[in-house]
């Protein structure tokens, strides 16, 4: 039988050899738009190199709430204008929708 992948809820793992995460490597909060897979796995590489308070959640337009591992979706991509202060990572898999973004 086959188990599936499960992402740690907040809680980020990092190798020891890896050192702590840098703050000053990441110094804006990060968003990414979308939230799908692709975004989620982006979001987990973010996280192994960042500290967890420097990643704010995902916007999308289809997905509400959290997303499996616990993470926020944060509302529709036309919100960004209300986090002005984080930068924004495009993480949509299809290429039609991410033009249109």
């Amino acid at each position: 039988m086959h188990r599936a992948f499960e992402y740690p809820r907040f809680e980020y793992r990092r190798p020891p050899e890896m050192g702590a995460p840098d703050a000053g490597r990441h110094p804006h909060p990060l968003i990414i738009v979308g939230a799908g897979g692709h975004a989620r796995e982006t979001a987990y590489a973010f996280l192994l190199s960042a500290p967890a308070d420097r990643f704010i959640g995902f916007l999308d337009d289809r997905a509400t709430g959290s997303t499996p591992e616990g993470w926020p979706i944060l509302g529709s991509i036309d919100s960004a204008r209300s986090h002005l202060s984080a930068r924004f990572l495009v993480a949509i898999n299809d290429p039609r929708t991410r033009r249109t973004v």
